[in-house]
């Protein structure tokens, strides 16, 4: 509970980010109040994986992150990150955020010289990484123009996961992709990002 305007405040946010791009908040002021909620909008959302040009994504999204209040969409300027919602809000009034989670290629400077023609994976905010135990032949996986991206969550995998999965027209160009940050739970293996 926040304190606003001498207004009592509650938000409560309903997710299941960052595997899926739906997030809900709804606000509840103790009464009728004029406020400013402000929602995080993260870069990767808007084409910039990180501040600077260190990486870039191959192709930018068309796809854009989405507001809506109680059902309607909303135009929002960024301030600093955070998307602003001033308004006079009542009990109950709903935010919704769509985050667009097409996986996405990331390659770096072309000055990072042991970068070079190499790409990352993105899905959201998430880096992954190919592993030995699932692409035994992982070091000679090709990413094409012709590749295709698609996701799914895996219960039973690493407490839970979302997985890339890829295919080509060449054989090397199917593989399945882990998120970076649980490579090697599943016994000592290779890696490649």
């Amino acid at each position: 509970m926040l304190k606003l305007n001498k207004t009592s405040v509650v938000l409560k946010q309903e997710t299941k980010y960052p595997w899926e791009g739906d997030v809900k908040i709804v606000v509840s002021p103790q009464e009728k109040s004029s406020f400013t909620v402000k929602v995080r909008i993260p870069g990767w959302s808007l084409n910039q994986p990180l501040p600077g040009d260190l990486y870039t994504y191959t192709e930018q999204s068309k796809t854009k992150p989405e507001l809506k209040v109680n059902n309607e969409k909303v135009d929002y300027a960024i301030e600093k990150g955070y998307a602003v919602l001033s308004r006079e809000w009542k009990n109950g009034d709903k935010i919704d955020l769509t985050l667009p989670m097409e996986v996405r290629q990331v390659k770096a400077n072309e000055l990072v010289e042991d970068d070079r023609g190499k790409l990352a994976l993105e899905c959201g905010p998430i880096v992954y990484c190919v592993e030995e135990v699932d692409n035994p032949e992982f070091e000679n996986l090709r990413v094409s123009e012709k590749t295709k991206f698609s996701t799914g969550f895996q219960t039973n995998l690493l407490n839970g996961v979302k997985v890339v999965n890829a295919s080509g027209e060449l054989i090397n160009e199917s593989f399945t992709a882990i998120p970076y940050y649980v490579w090697n739970n599943r016994g000592a293996n290779k890696m490649e990002y």
